[in-house]
């Protein structure tokens, strides 16, 4: 697959962004963006992106397989308005579902918690999360990474089997730059809802949830522990909610590790 150029001037036109910055390729958009952030020179919003992504990060230290034709990209964005930012997420997962469903309204893509999407039961985007203090400022730097027209053939096994690109679930190639005005200006709309209407967005992210409320699920806690309990939705602060016996209990990092495959 043929690598892709995006236009700055178009993106800074059409969306919220106001300095976009193309690099020919790089190991992790999200450390290329906190690089750029060293220099006061660059303006925020920033879109940092590539066509060649060759050590993409995902949660829990995981690896993000990408290839040409897949979309990674990283955003900053001022985060001292945002109160809840365990919501970042499901803003970010939305948009990324929405800017799918805008190529074909046919499409149903899944959100699992807290960071994967998905597409007919196999993995098709991911997102990962950062935050840091510049000069008393707070920053959040959102990396996306989406199968679009990359050929999965050229991935490992394992992925192969549970991944899906937007060129395989539609048979067409499509138009990358496209896709992203759309992403980018959802997640704009998205963050926007995040404090005056966390009730809403979260009611949007468990709509469109991978699991129905009181599916059995088995989640591996940041300490490493497994526990397995029903279900129960998403607090107002974007943690998953669960319930074992009488006990319901909360957490705000974790991997669910069935019934669903992962990437």
């Amino acid at each position: 697959m043929e690598t892709f150029s995006i236009d700055a001037v178009t993106i800074v036109a059409k969306t919220w962004i106001r300095e976009m910055v193309w690099l020919e390729s790089t190991g992790s958009t999200n450390d290329a963006a906190k690089q750029l952030l060293e220099s006061d020179q660059v303006e925020i919003p920033l879109l940092v992106i590539t066509s060649n992504q060759t050590s993409g990060r995902g949660q829990r230290g995981n690896v993000w397989w990408s290839d040409q034709g897949s979309l990674t990209f990283s955003v900053v964005f001022d985060g001292d308005l945002i109160k809840t930012p365990g919501l970042i997420s499901f803003a970010a997962a939305i948009a990324v579902s929405r800017a799918i469903q805008a190529e074909n309204a046919a499409l149903d893509p899944k959100l699992k918690w807290p960071n994967d999407i998905y597409l007919a039961n196999r993995k098709i985007a991911g997102i990962l999360i950062e935050s840091f203090i510049k000069r008393g400022r707070r920053l959040f730097v959102v990396g996306i990474g989406i199968n679009v027209n990359c050929n999965l053939l050229m991935a490992p096994p394992l992925i192969q089997r549970t991944a899906i690109s937007l060129n395989d679930a539609l048979h067409r190639p499509l138009e990358i730059e496209r896709l992203l005005i759309q992403l980018l200006n959802q997640l704009q709309q998205n963050l926007h809802r995040v404090n005056p209407l966390p009730d809403e967005l979260i009611g949007d992210y468990a709509a469109n949830s991978l699991f129905d409320e009181s599916a059995r699920l088995t989640v591996r806690l940041a300490n490493g522990q497994s526990k397995i309990g029903q279900f129960c939705g998403f607090s107002r602060q974007g943690l998953l909610r669960m319930k074992s016996g009488s006990e319901i209990w909360e957490t705000s990092t974790g991997h669910i590790e069935s019934p669903t495959n992962t990437q």
